[in-house]
Parts: C-alpha cells; structure tokens; sequence
C-alpha cells in the first residue's frame, strides 16, 4: 500500500465519496453452467468483526422487485472473512444454501435491515432473455473497484446499468468454475497522514464537521480507480494555562475583574495572550464578605418574652444590634419580633335530654356555656367555648274511645281496655316525644261525629271497613249501652308510606318499634306525625342462616390420616382448625396427624351473606403400637337380634381402667371404671344414632379410636 507523510495546519478537502469499503461486498459470482446454479462470495473489507444478524441475501427473478428466494444470515465475519451462499445447483462448497435460482436476467442482492448493501446486475429489470454478462459466467471484481452497488436508478456510479451489458469495467468475466478458498479481492487504498494543531476553544474541519476534540480523523475522497483514498489527520490541541486565586471584600466595595467592577460573590475569568499565541485564563473567585444587615424572625406566644439585645422584650416590633464580624467588616443583627396571639372559638351544640356530651374535661348533661383549652400548631394556647343546649322530651295526651268490646292499636298492642297507654315517637328535632292516650268506654255513642283517616287506613263503619270518604250510617244495638243510630262523616287524609329492609343472620335480632324480631317476617307499624297522619312504615326482615357441620373418615391405609368432609348446608369461606396447630381453608380437606390422641376439630363457616357459625368435633388418633393390646372390636349393631348387640372389650389383669366414649359432636355419651362393661349403644335412656363415635381408654391401658355404630 502506498503511504504519503505529510504535515498540514487547517486544512478542508472536497470529498465526493462513491467507493464504499465500510460494509460487506459481493466479490465473486457464479450462474453455473448448465442449470441455474446460483453462488455469490461475501467478503468482510473493514477491519473489525461484522454481526451478520439483520442481513439477508434475495433473488429477484424476471425484473420483479420482491425476492422470489432469500435467506436470512447469522453469526458473524471477521474481518478480510469471506462467506460462500449457493443454491442446490451449485455444485461446489457453499456456507449457506438458498432457494431459487438464476439464468442471467436476474438480479442477486445482498440486504441490511431490509436495505441493499451491494447486489449484482440492477433489481427491476429483467432482459427478456438469457445472454449477456451475467449468463454462465463467473464474475470476479477488480482490486480497483470499490463500489458497493446500493443504488437501482440506472445512472448513479452505485449503480449497475439499466440494459443489457456484455463486460464491466469494474469486473473480470471468466468460464464457469467453482470459488477459490479466500478473496480474490484486495481493494487500492491510497493513506495520506497529516498532522494539525489547534489551540484549546478552537476547531477545524475533518472527517466532514469542526472537530475540537485530539484525535485521529479520516477523510476520504474518490479517486480514478474507483476506490476511495483517506487522510488520516493526527489532531492536536493545545490547551490554555489556567490559574485561580480568591479575594475577598466587604460587602458595598468592588474589584476589577472579568473586564468590569464586580460587588457580587462569583468565579470571574480573565482572558491573557501567552507566548504560543493559545490564550491563558486566570480565574477569580471573588468572596462578599456580608456586613450591612443580617435578620431573623422570632415568634413568641401572647405573654411570653425573648431576650434581644442583652434586654427581655414581649412587644412586637423590630429590635437592631451592631456586631463585630471575624473578617472586619460589621454586622448589623435585625431581629423582628412577632407576638402570636392566642386564639378563641365560639361553636354551638344540641343534645337530647338524657343524652350527653364531652366538654371542659367531663360528660355533660345540662345547657350551659363550657370552656375548652387547646394547644394551636403555632404552640399558642387557644380557647374553644361551647354552648351546650339540651332538648327536652316532649309529651302529649290525647282521648280515644271505642266501645266495650272493640280495640284500638296504642301502646305497641291491640288495647280494649280503658286506661292510659304510652307510645314513644321520635319528633322532628331528632329527640323521642311521648304520646299518651286516655283509652274510654263511652256509655252510649250517638248522634253525628266527624271521622279523620290517614291514607291506606280505614274505619269500620256502616258493618265494614271504609276506606272512601262518604257519609256513613250505623245502627248500633244498644244492649251494652253503645247502640244508637250514628251518623259518621269520613274525611281521608293523605300519609306518608315508608319502607325497611332488615337482613339478620341466625342468632342476631334487630328492634323495630320497640319490638325484637329474629325470624323472617314482614309488617307495617304506624308512626304517628305530630299534626299530620301517621306515617306507615312497611318492614321486612329476612334471616339468613348459616349451619355449619361435618364429617370424617379413617383412611383405611393410615389410621391417623382423617378425609374430613364439609356438610354445611349454606356455600361460603370455610376454616378448619385440626387441633393440633394446622388450619386449612379448602372445603374437603384431607389431614395427616403426626400423634396419636384426642383432637377437637373446628369448622367455621362465614356465607356470602356475611353470616358466621362453627361447628365442634372430637377425632381419636389411636397409637400405633399400644403397651397392652386388648381385643377391641370396630364396630357392632345394638338391633335386638342377640348377634354383637353391645359393645365391650377383651383385656386381663387390668388394675386401672377406665373408658369414655364420644359422639361426633364432642358430646360424652357413655363412661366406665369397669374393663368389663358393656355398652348397648343408649345414652339417657334414648338410643344412640348411627355413626362413628370415638373412645379413649385411660389406667393400665391407654388407647383411643373409633367404634362404628350400625342399626
């Protein structure tokens, strides 16, 4: 290669780049004869290892402009490394295997991204027939051609010609052969180096923007033979001595720096010319050393004071003091003063009578003003006076009469006797008032009377109950002293209709009207209105139940392994407690017990409606290897048939004994200090159930287990 030294100072060079070595070439190429044997050699000009992920190689057959054939390359190719890619018809060594083939008119290309890097013959044109450079010929490229052909315009030197051509000046044709090992390629480079100078802050053109920073840079340029030359520029700055010195002043002075009088605080730079004609910087930081005013704020409480100025003062205001400053220039302390003053509140409040509230440290049950002191978040007390009003319960009576054997609804009940009943109502002002009625047997009802219903209600009158306004006629007997010939106008007064829906889990109750309920029902109640009909209220309550049970079972395989099962009658989230320490949440759980013993087992069920209830149990883990080891049978049928109607053990030479024997509910059902006993399957005279029930022997013999019960 040829090398020229040379030495420049600011130089620019005209660069009209074609020749493109930064990127993989096409170097040979091969439409084998006969056939359309296709293969193309791939060559790596740079100088670094190329990742070939994002490249592929296209056929494009007859001028069309999509590939008919391509494939995708990977790995990588080092550098002056080269990559054979053929098709079947091909019959020599190829590193990669493509589809399709040429005869000719067909354009082979290497892509990037989707993007040509270098093709052979131009994608777009097909020829019409199979002749020309292309067909049964070997293509190899000239060292002097250094031309990635990127370009399907037809003119551009990237370019192949848009006709049919014969020869290339940038490619040797010879007969069909296969590829020789290596590249038959070595691209004409001629390298100029240069060297330039340049001082810290300035800039020069190279390799196409202004450089500033040392470095090497290239420059390349087109030359005859296609292939670019480069000029390697060794750049060199040369950087500006600096030096930094502080100075201080007092605060209204100034100093010449930077070009002009500076009183702040700051980095001032001053630009001298050295000796190599490169600038040198002398830096200032210059220091304002405070000595006029200097001011704080202190707050104080309303009756409070603070020392300022070697004087207790509690005024607001503003308070100076002179000081001498370490650095010579004086200081004047401003200290403003502000007193917070303490804050008060003034607020009402009514309760009920009988009711009561928190104030002024107590419970509070009369009117009256009350005083509260609290800290504010400034730390100044603050005052809070209440006015408490208390609001009485009010009372009113009134007469109803009704004859000897009729009723009336007051006091919560259906009423025929004469006396005083109470009713409590909640009043307007959110306070109870009571209603007392005065209950009267009339002697002898007569004459005309006005009668007011509310809206829904009715009368009975006239032998039936109205619920129309009308004049209506009663002929009453007046054997106990009631009948007369009455004449009733009825007037019907619009109310108010409301309603409840109460939803109560088992077990809970709720208070409607004075009046516990805990079972699904509907009803109205009246709710009388001072001054105005009775307002209806229509309730209903619906309990939802929530029973939960179970079930278990010994595995057969392993008598401490229990499948318990989940009978409740109601879905919902479920908690198993084993009683041993492990819980479970699944609704059939299978539980392996690490001892033998007595468990009780829990299940609590919450449903969907938020309702809640447990159900117990006691499982008996028997041991494994007993001490003694008595015959203890597993099952027996108390039906009255004389054939294992009782339950009982065989055991000898027993000093201490005793057995108890367990529903599944954890419920003793049968005890004994007897080895001899015998159990008929009864407990409190009533016979037993059947199903698994648990024992535990306890004396000489400790033992647990299970005895099936079977009618």
């Amino acid at each position: 290669m040829k090398r020229i030294w040379n030495i420049l100072i600011g130089f620019i060079l005209t660069i009209n780049a074609f020749g493109q070595v930064d990127d993989l070439m096409i170097v040979e190429y091969v439409d084998w004869d006969p056939g359309n044997g296709l293969a193309i050699k791939i060559y790596n000009p740079t100088s670094s290892v190329i990742n070939l992920s994002g490249y592929a190689v296209g056929v494009y057959n007859n001028g069309n402009l999509s590939p008919g054939n391509s494939v995708n390359l990977s790995g990588s190719l080092a550098a002056g490394d080269v990559l054979v890619v053929g098709n079947a018809g091909y019959p020599c060594s190829k590193d990669v295997i493509i589809g399709g083939g040429v005869n000719g008119n067909d354009v082979v290309a290497l892509l990037k991204g989707g993007v040509y890097v270098d093709m052979i013959s131009k994608v777009g044109v097909g020829y019409g027939d199979n002749n020309g450079l292309f067909y049964h010929n070997r293509l190899i490229r000239k060292n002097s051609n250094c031309i990635r052909y990127t370009s399907t315009d037809g003119t551009s030197p990237n370019s192949w010609p848009g006709g049919m051509i014969f020869s290339h000046p940038g490619w040797n044709a010879t007969a069909v052969q296969c590829f020789a090992a290596g590249s038959p390629y070595t691209p004409n480079r001629d390298t100029v180096k240069n060297f330039a100078q340049i001082c810290q802050g300035d800039s020069i053109l190279l390799n196409g923007i202004y450089q500033s920073t040392a470095g090497v840079y290239y420059d390349s340029y087109i030359s005859s033979s296609y292939c670019d030359s480069v000029v390697e520029t060794q750049l060199f700055i040369t950087p500006y001595p600096v030096s930094m010195q502080n100075q201080s002043i007092c605060q209204g002075d100034s100093m010449f720096l930077g070009g002009e009088w500076r009183s702040q605080s700051g980095l001032y730079s001053d630009t001298l010319t050295g000796f190599n004609g490169c600038d040198s910087i002398a830096q200032t930081f210059l220091n304002v050393l405070p000595r006029t005013l200097f001011s704080d704020t202190v707050h104080i409480c309303q009756g409070d004071s603070v020392l300022i100025g070697q004087q207790w003062t509690g005024q607001a205001g503003v308070y100076r003091d002179t000081l001498q400053a370490q650095n010579g220039c004086d200081s004047i302390l401003s200290t403003w003063v502000m007193v917070l003053p303490a804050f008060a509140y003034t607020t009402s409040l009514t309760i009920c009578e009988g009711e009561s509230t928190f104030l002024q440290g107590a419970l509070r049950y009369d009117t009256g003003i009350y005083h509260d002191t609290l800290t504010s978040i400034g730390g100044c007390d603050s005052i809070i006076t209440t006015s408490l009003d208390v609001l009485p319960l009010t009372g009113k009576r009134d007469t109803a009469l009704i004859c000897e054997g009729d009723s009336l609804y007051i006091g919560g009940s259906w009423q025929t006797t004469p006396g005083a009943y109470t009713d409590t109502l909640v009043a307007f002002n959110g306070c109870d008032s009571i209603l007392t009625t005065e209950l009267m047997h009339p002697a002898i009802l007569s004459g005309v009377a006005n009668v007011q219903i509310c809206q829904g209600d009715s009368a009975f009158i006239a032998g039936a109950w109205q619920v129309f306004p009308g004049l209506y006629t009663d002929t009453l007997p007046g054997s106990l002293g009631c009948d007369s010939l009455f004449y009733t106008q009825l007037d019907v007064v619009t109310n108010f209709q409301g309603h409840r829906i109460i939803n109560l889990c088992a077990g809970d109750s709720a208070t409607i009207n004075g009046t516990y309920y805990k079972t699904d029902t509907s009803f109205s109640y009246t709710r009388s209105n001072p001054g105005s009909c009775d307002s209806v209220i229509t309730v209903v309550v619906t309990r939802y139940a929530a029973d939960a049970a179970f079930d278990w079972k010994v595995s057969p395989s392993n008598e401490q392994q229990i499948a318990f099962k989940n009978q409740s009658l109601q879905e919902g989230a479920v908690q198993w407690v084993f009683g041993d320490g492990h819980y479970s949440d699944q609704d059939h759980p299978v539980h392996t017990y690490a001892e033998p013993g007595l468990y009780t087992v829990s299940l609590t069920l919450i449903t969907v409606n938020g309702c809640q209830d447990s159900a117990l149990g006691q499982v008996a883990i028997a041991s494994p290897e007993p001490e003694m080891e008595p015959f203890i049978p597993n099952s027996f049928t108390p039906n009255g048939d004389g054939l294992n109607d009782q339950f009982y053990i065989s055991v000898q030479g027993v000093q201490v004994f005793s057995i108890e024997i367990y529903n599944r509910w954890g419920q003793k059902v049968f005890y004994s200090h007897d080895s001899q006993f015998k159990w008929s399957g009864d407990f409190a005279g009533q016979e037993c159930i059947e199903g698994v029930y648990t024992y535990r022997i306890s004396g000489d013999i400790q033992k647990t287990g299970v005895i099936h019960l079977i009618k």
